[in-house]
């Protein structure tokens, strides 16, 4: 008997899983079969550009790959950090450097130990004349380890997970099982783990920003007002966004050497 509802459950897990959503695919509407024709486009695209001889053709190139893959990230729900790095280097091949910066960036947050991505980073970095030490780098990303997944992962998993572990509790009060019961506590363990991890990219890892053009950095949200530095802060940086205004025209933020102050939102992009 006990064999019997053993077979149950787990058909039930296995049906479970199955029916659960991959986040590789497009979102709900979009048909999975045009993603991988974008995608081939955009390759494509990209390969000519790199293979042009001739300005023009190798600019019209890049352009067209570079819209495509933008495009690709409003189709896809979670997008990975091999397309943020595509689309970072389109932007480099077309000299848009703080661009190319923000989604190496965006890039680096998904896989932050990706040497490839670093050294791509530091070298768009010095296109524009900025060190790689210029950036801030905050107390918890010193302190706290790098996020696991990206929240909308974790979310979907801790949904999957937790679902697996009230199965495994039901099932454990009709047939108390040694096995079951390891299995329930991993489960529940690895459950917390994603609990922990979406906490801490919503509550612990500061919201940053790379300018994407220069910018005045402003005492008060106004253009009018005076400006805490002589010279414009530089395309490229990255910025610690503490808070927005009401109409979300301006952003207060901390720069590298701890100043507070206002920057207009059309000159800053979120990482």
């Amino acid at each position: 008997m006990n064999s019997y509802y053993s077979f149950l459950f787990f058909q039930m897990i296995f049906s479970a899983l199955c029916a659960s959503p991959s986040v590789e695919k497009l979102s709900v509407g979009s048909n999975p079969m045009i993603h991988d024709e974008l995608v081939v486009e955009a390759n494509a695209n990209y390969n000519k550009g790199e293979q042009s001889l001739i300005y023009g053709e190798k600019q019209a190139a890049f352009n067209r790959a570079l819209k495509i893959y933008i495009e690709l990230v409003d189709r896809i729900d979670y997008p990975s950090g091999q397309l943020y790095q595509t689309i970072a280097n389109s932007y480099f091949q077309l000299g848009e450097m703080p661009w190319a910066i923000l989604y190496y960036e965006r890039a680096l947050k998904l896989n932050p130990r990706n040497l490839t991505i670093q050294n791509l980073l530091i070298k768009a970095k010095t296109e524009v004349g900025l060190e790689d030490g210029a950036n801030p780098i905050s107390f918890n990303q010193k302190l706290l380890p790098g996020p696991f997944f990206p929240v909308g992962k974790s979310v979907e998993y801790l949904m999957q997970f937790s679902v697996l572990a009230i199965l495994f509790i039901t099932l454990l009060i009709w047939i108390p099982n040694k096995i079951l019961t390891v299995l329930s506590s991993l489960i529940a363990l690895f459950s917390l783990l994603l609990l922990f991890n979406i906490l801490l990219n919503l509550y612990f890892n500061p919201v940053e920003g790379i300018l994407i053009q220069s910018s005045g950095y402003y005492r008060e949200p106004s253009e009018q007002q005076s400006q805490l530095t002589v010279l414009p802060k530089r395309a490229g940086i990255k910025m610690k966004i503490l808070s927005t205004d009401a109409d979300g025209a301006w952003l207060k933020s901390v720069d590298s050497e701890g100043l507070i102050g206002y920057i207009p939102a059309s000159s800053i992009r979120i990482i």
